[in-house]
């Protein structure tokens, strides 16, 4: 397994606690795996490697993202800071 640290932050750089990430497998769209962020804004999610996949991070109040998708390589950490923008209300 491969770990993929997400940081998430909103429009001001300050960190976004309880957001939800998953990833998803781009081959098929079948989730991954899944957390919720910390205090921090950061959550580690274990995801199988050899394959490629995207993240998806949503949080009320907040526009839901999408990442680019991106291999998981053996023996990797891949680290994916994700900038979450708030929504006009």
């Amino acid at each position: 397994n491969a770990l993929v640290k997400v940081t998430v932050k909103d429009e001001l750089n300050a960190p976004v606690a309880d957001a939800n990430v998953s990833i998803y497998a781009l081959s098929n769209d079948s989730l991954k795996s899944r957390g919720t962020t910390n205090a921090q804004g950061i959550v580690q999610l274990g995801v199988s490697t050899g394959q490629q996949v995207y993240v998806r991070v949503e949080k009320a109040s907040y526009l839901p993202f999408v990442s680019v998708p991106f291999d998981i390589i053996k023996n990797n950490t891949h680290s994916i800071n994700i900038e979450v923008s708030l929504t006009n209300a």
